[in-house]
């Protein structure tokens, strides 16, 4: 269901749609010297980015739907959908990656998918799942990797 964010006990300090984190999460990539790919399919990730002869394969959500008001966000329970059905897909690309393939998920970085977020960083890690983290500007990235990945993703730039 959702939520007035104003009426939020603590109210989501900006909002970002699905659409709008691709798009940040594109111009960052390409800012980094990535060929992007984008894929319109509910069966693949949203995003292939290469570089290097490595890929990433990157799953986004935001939190608000394109069709609601600009004070208009997704609930805790509808967050905590997408980011099982982010996992659910990543889980899916697992089992057909080669080791040069990262897999990744990007959301905005609100407290309140963070917290979500967070609570499943041990399995994250252990499966290698990149976090890309839209900022509040709407124009910077950040990624948090396992340190299994550190020296791939210090080579690609990320």
């Amino acid at each position: 269901m959702p939520s007035t964010n104003s009426q939020l006990t603590n109210p989501d300090p900006f909002i970002v749609n699905k659409q709008q984190c691709e798009a940040i999460i594109c111009s960052f990539l390409q800012g980094q010297g990535f060929d992007l790919k984008v894929i319109d399919s509910r069966n693949d990730a949203d995003l292939q980015a290469a570089k290097a002869g490595h890929k990433l394969l990157i799953e986004t959500r935001g939190n608000q739907a394109m069709a609601h008001d600009a004070n208009t966000v997704f609930d805790s329970t509808q967050i905590g959908v997408h980011l099982a059905e982010q996992i659910q897909l990543m889980m899916k690309l697992y089992e057909h990656i080669d080791d040069r393939t990262v897999l990744a998920i990007a959301n905005p970085d609100t407290p309140r998918i963070r917290q979500q977020v967070e609570r499943l960083n041990k399995a994250l890690s252990d499966l290698k799942i990149v976090r890309f983290w839209v900022q509040k500007d709407k124009m910077t990235v950040t990624a948090e990797y396992p340190e299994s990945l550190a020296e791939r993703m210090r080579q690609l730039g990320l």
